[in-house]
């Protein structure tokens, strides 16, 4: 029995074998097929047209299922509904014109009726309708969304590609537009310095050492007090009202960069419609009314319904940051000025804000501004630039990384651009030793960048005396402030801006004579040109104490781990939200509250073309400065080992040796408590800390150390 079955399906796959063989050779070779090709070809064609082909579809479909002798229904679904195909094929080729005269008759007369019937579109729905049902009884109806899937699956991976493709070539590009760039600045570099190289040439040597010989020959008159040896830094002299005159460096020696792809419409539209679903599900119905993109993040504004808490948005930061599957999000309720609320998004991709589109605006070179420095740009994308001599003084703190360093190098080398060595003048104090090396011989330094603690302690005295001399000067003459002075002085006077790169160190070391000494500056030095710029990765009350904060009312925080040490820098929270790599809250007195803004970058190569550009035109005229001598066994000045011996004297009565019992006792910061305990600790004088329990102390060795400063 079997083997009948077999015999049957073979059979039918030899008639749709021949009958698909005569059609295709009916098709392509005319009339020479023979009499049985002719007649198979006009038939199948005068009823079914071009859907002829899929009649030995069927034919093979019967075979296999005789060979097989599958269940009863499920042959019987399969030819059905490969038949409907062939009707419905029929009938797709009369509605889009394919069928000519005594051809697909059957479709003809199937369309025809279904049109006078219920119209062609009805006609058209009928066809689809056919295709469906003829795609379920082949358990075919997975296709249409398979096939649906994979289309937009590889129109996906088309904009991908296509995507990936224009950012290797902007990338392509920014690299040439980088080496243009250096090779422009390394010609213009090269010009300039051959042009000071002529001027030097063209000086006359006698003449200037003749005028040396006659200022030493002539006895000058000094005042009581230390005075500045370059003369408070005004022109270098030559003789016969000759001066040196020096050159801005051009703005070829900065570098551009390419700001990353901006977004689109629909991401737009994608995230506020995100923002408004999150906050409808917790019961605030928001609208959206403006969005801004800038460097870093994007600003979302929402306007609140009437009756609806803004408080209440800001609770739900973390949620909103979920559903926009951002790292972190700010939320500014409400926008000052304004009636919306405000939530920062961060970008897929950042922007680097190049320096030189700052100090080359027109709102860096204001007349109006004083001291100009670059600080950013705002989320609105606007310059944010800011007068140091309104600050008066600036405060910038950030943890480690968060592009502390990068802000200090842009206000400096932005006072560089603007400022010759006779109206400007650097103290850089660096106990980190690497961070201003760069700067070391530009003619603008007031001492030489400063690495040891003791010398940035003197340096700041002598800064004292100096600003003491300058209101001297300003009283003699009548004078309110820098500004009217030299408007009168034939010698004006430089301004002088002090940048420490990190407070803490000082503080730790010093801390008395440097807290001193910076209020006394903080609070008197702006009248006479003399501004500070401290920096600190440790924003903690030891470093930033309540003087030097009532001192700096204007602060840069940088990226921080917890709302403690945001409030520490601007007596608010937000700077633990921020991303780093120069994202900052910037706060001047004249703010209602922090603006975030993204700090402009500067490379290390520009500022060594910088540094070589200024180098190339004169050596500096700076002040010496002399660190007293150390003396005892005490580490530092008398003063210090005085404290320490009585410090001795203090734990060898009281047997019990703690950073809190010696700064009760002695009316000290904690900072030069923990150095005391420290240095008792380094000379074997009490054991180290464990826990709680109270160190150990070696009276043998504070009896030693006593009879040996008693015998000096």
């Amino acid at each position: 029995m079997n083997k009948k079955h077999e015999l049957i399906g073979i059979g039918w796959f030899a008639v749709s074998l021949f009958i698909f063989i005569f059609l295709l050779f009916g098709l392509f070779a005319g009339q020479d097929m023979g009499l049985a090709g002719r007649a198979i070809k006009l038939a199948f064609f005068y009823i079914f047209g071009y859907a002829s082909f899929i009649v030995p579809v069927i034919f093979g479909f019967i075979g296999y299922y005789s060979f097989k002798k599958d269940e009863p229904k499920k042959p019987v679904y399969k030819i059905g509904g490969i038949s409907l195909f062939l009707l419905a094929s029929c009938l797709f080729l009369y509605l889009i014109g394919v069928s000519v005269e005594n051809e697909n008759m059957l479709g003809y007369l199937l369309g025809l009726g279904l049109e006078k019937l219920i119209s062609s579109i009805g006609a058209w729905i009928i066809c689809g309708i056919m295709v469906i049902f003829s795609l379920y009884f082949l358990e075919l109806e997975y296709l249409p969304k398979n096939a649906i899937t994979l289309l937009w699956e590889r129109y996906l991976e088309w904009r991908k590609f296509r995507k990936e493709k224009k950012e290797e070539g902007k990338e392509e590009r920014l690299k040439k537009q980088e080496e243009k760039v250096a090779k422009t600045a390394n010609k213009e570099r090269q010009r300039q310095i051959q042009i000071v190289e002529k001027e030097k040439i063209k000086q006359d040597p006698v003449r200037i050492d003749a005028a040396r010989e006659e200022r030493k020959a002539k006895p000058v008159e000094r005042s009581s007090k230390p005075l500045l040896k370059s003369g408070a830094g005004i022109k270098n002299s030559l003789e016969d009202g000759e001066t040196k005159e020096y050159t801005l460096p051009p703005f070829s020696l900065l570098a551009d960069y390419e700001s990353a792809v901006k977004m689109g419409k629909e991401d737009f539209r994608e995230n506020e419609n995100i923002i408004k679903l999150t906050l409808f599900n917790f019961g605030i119905d928001v609208e959206p009314s403006r969005t801004v993109m800038g460097p870093v993040v994007t600003r979302y504004e929402v306007k609140v319904a009437a009756g609806q808490k803004v408080n209440k948005i800001v609770a739900l930061s973390n949620d909103l940051a979920m559903a926009l599957r951002a790292t972190h999000i700010r939320i500014i309720a409400p926008i000052p000025g304004t009636n919306a609320v405000g939530i920062e998004v961060p970008n897929k991709k950042y922007s680097t804000v190049s320096l030189k589109s700052i100090i080359d605006s027109a709102e860096f070179n204001n007349p109006s501004y004083r001291l100009p420095v670059s600080i950013g740009k705002t989320v609105d994308g606007e310059n944010m630039i800011a007068d140091l001599a309104d600050m008066p003084h600036l405060l910038v703190a950030g943890a480690t990384g968060a592009g502390k360093s990068v802000c200090l190098n842009s206000i400096i080398v932005s006072l560089l651009y603007k400022f010759r060595p006779e109206d400007l003048k650097l103290l850089l104090i660096d106990p980190k030793r690497v961070e201003f090396s760069l700067y070391n011989d530009i003619p603008h330094l007031y001492t030489p960048v400063i690495t040891d603690v003791r010398k940035a302690s003197e340096a700041l005295k002598h800064l004292c005396r100096d600003m003491v001399d300058r209101y001297d000067k300003l009283s003699k003459a009548h004078a309110r402030d820098i500004v009217s002075y030299n408007k009168k002085a034939e010698v004006k006077l430089p301004y002088v801006v002090v940048i420490i790169d990190e407070l803490a160190d000082m503080m730790l070391l010093a801390a008395r004579e440097v807290e001193d000494v910076i209020t006394r500056l903080a609070q008197l030095a702006r009248g006479v040109g003399i501004h500070l710029v401290f920096a600190t990765q440790r924003p903690s009350v030891d470093v930033i104490t309540g003087v030097i904060k009532a001192n700096f009312p204007s602060r840069i925080a940088l990226q921080v781990f917890s709302k403690v040490d945001s409030r520490v820098i601007l007596d608010t929270g937000g700077a633990e939200e921020l991303l780093g790599k120069g994202d900052m809250l910037f706060s001047l007195a004249s703010f209602p509250r922090p603006v975030r803004c993204q700090c402009s970058y500067i490379s290390t190569a520009e500022i060594k073309e910088i540094m070589d550009f200024w180098k190339a035109q004169g050596e500096p005229e700076m002040v010496s400065i002399e660190v007293k001598s150390e003396t005892g066994e005490g580490e530092g000045s008398g003063e210090d080992n005085e404290l320490f011996l009585n410090a001795l004297f203090f734990v060898k009565e009281r047997k019990r040796a703690s950073v809190q019992l010696l700064q009760g006792a002695f009316h000290i910061s904690g900072g030069r408590a923990t150095n005391l305990v420290s240095l008792m600790e380094s000379k074997g004088i009490i054991g180290p800390g464990v826990g709680n329990k109270p160190r150990d102390i070696y009276f043998d060795k504070i009896e030693e150390i006593l009879k040996k400063n008693k015998k000096a």
